[in-house]
């Protein structure tokens, strides 16, 4: 707290540790050196840290792909608050962030103007935008861990190698919990946009599946896209895979095999940097089946075939942190789409004075 007669402060920007594709972290802790590290006891390289807004940028000029940012505001707090987490997209920066504030401001306006089905869909949203992208942070620590168990142990794994370890159950945890989020947020913007957009209130539409039998014929540009995107595009692509998880197999159980690669990324100076590749998907997008037939553990060359198999997969099936951040992108820009196409209002809350109850106190 600063009074007239307090001397003017420099704020020190936030610290940040910014999760990277394949499990690595990038550490920028305000001095001259931004680490690129599996964990701060087993650090991969260093670059000069740029000006502080260009280190995004920086870091994809090295081939990095950043998933987002946890922000450490204060340091005395650390251990006992919640990571300050925003998801990150190259050209959007947190698009999150400015989408959560968007939509409590929806919702605020919708509910000054006692538009209850307004005011109730729009706290959901902003709900799901809170949680799917703590979602993807789940699975970007679960991809860290993984990948410092295995390159910190006595015998490291090597680049090239396909391993598994106990944290590969935690990575299919956090995919499961992705996909149920990622599924119930879709379901929540398909109804969105029967109730709210096309201003529709029967029959009573609560999902996607329900979108499609009943807006067939509507010809408003955003739902004709959005009923494309579920026959031959990614919201097909998230349907699919979701309901394979639940009705089929476990991510575990999905294919013959449950490995992840070991594979080596060029970084600051040329070295090559282990990162986690865990097929989610094959590259067309679809899901691979289970065997139809179990292959005898005495059958040597069935299983020499099968690990083939599955390794051709593996180079160019899709990787599981890849594609959940791709979902979250896109379900948070969809979110904005209909708020946009269905030009709802904005109305910021502000506590004033006159909301308050007694005198405050500071602390």
């Amino acid at each position: 707290m600063t009074t007239p007669d307090s001397p003017p402060t420099k704020r020190v920007p936030a610290l940040r540790i910014i999760h990277l594709s394949g499990g690595l972290r990038a550490v920028d802790l305000n001095d001259e050196k931004v680490w690129i590290e599996v964990g701060p006891d087993h650090r991969l390289g260093h670059f000069k840290t740029p000006p502080y807004a260009n280190l995004y940028g920086a870091l994809q000029n090295f081939g990095f792909e950043v998933l987002g940012v946890d922000f450490i505001q204060n340091h005395a707090f650390a251990e006992v608050e919640p990571p300050d987490w925003r998801a990150y997209r190259s050209g959007f920066g947190f698009y999150d962030l400015h989408a959560e504030r968007s939509w409590s401001n929806v919702k605020h306006a919708a509910n000054g103007s006692s538009d209850y089905v307004l005011t109730l869909l729009a706290g959901k949203i902003r709900t799901y935008l809170k949680l799917l992208p703590i979602r993807l942070r789940q699975l970007s620590e679960a991809y860290n861990q993984s990948l410092h168990s295995a390159v910190s142990r006595p015998s490291p794994t090597e680049i090239g190698n396909h391993f598994d370890n106990g944290w590969t159950t935690y990575i299919d945890a956090a995919v499961h919990a992705f996909l149920s989020d990622a599924s119930a947020f879709r379901d929540v913007l398909a109804e969105t946009i029967w109730r709210v957009l096309l201003k529709r209130e029967t029959p009573d539409i609560t999902s996607i599946a329900g979108l499609r039998k009943h807006a067939k014929t509507v010809d408003h540009p955003l739902v004709v896209a959005v009923l494309k995107s579920t026959t031959e595009g990614w919201l097909r692509e998230l349907s699919d895979l979701r309901n394979h998880v639940v009705h089929v197999a476990p991510v575990s159980q999905s294919q013959e095999h449950h490995f992840a690669e070991l594979k080596g990324l060029k970084g600051p100076g040329g070295k090559l940097l282990p990162t986690i590749h865990l097929p989610l998907l094959a590259a067309d997008g679809s899901v691979r089946s289970p065997p139809k037939k179990l292959i005898a553990y005495r059958d040597e060359e069935g299983i020499k075939a099968s690990l083939k198999s599955y390794v051709e997969y593996s180079k160019s099936g899709r990787d599981a942190l890849i594609v959940c951040n791709e979902y979250c992108y896109k379900l948070v820009g969809l979110s904005m789409d209909i708020k946009s196409a269905a030009k709802l209002q904005e109305k910021e809350f502000v506590l004033t004075a006159a909301d308050m109850i007694g005198p405050p106190t500071f602390y």
